[in-house]
């Protein structure tokens, strides 16, 4: 949802990877055509990183939903002028 009226363009990935010692949930953002020339992008990283010692499928979906939580409350502050 556009609810700051932002006129660049947001691709954005997510991934979970899980080792032997840590438990990894990545959401990637590429933000291009940023005002006021729309020639520059900006990229961001939201991860999580917690021990993996104990965790259960049920644990890793939380932590994936963290993740994501964190990631949904990035806006710009771009006013439109």
């Amino acid at each position: 949802m556009n609810r700051t009226d932002d006129i660049a363009a947001w691709d954005g990935w997510e991934f979970f990877v899980r080792s032997k010692e840590y438990v990894f949930a990545c959401v990637l953002f590429r933000r291009q055509y940023i005002p006021p020339l729309c020639s520059s992008c900006q990229d961001i990283a939201v991860v999580v990183r917690c021990p993996a010692q104990g965790m259960t499928k049920d644990s890793c979906e939380v932590i994936l939903d963290e993740c994501q939580c964190i990631a949904d409350s990035l806006t710009s502050v771009y006013e439109n002028v």
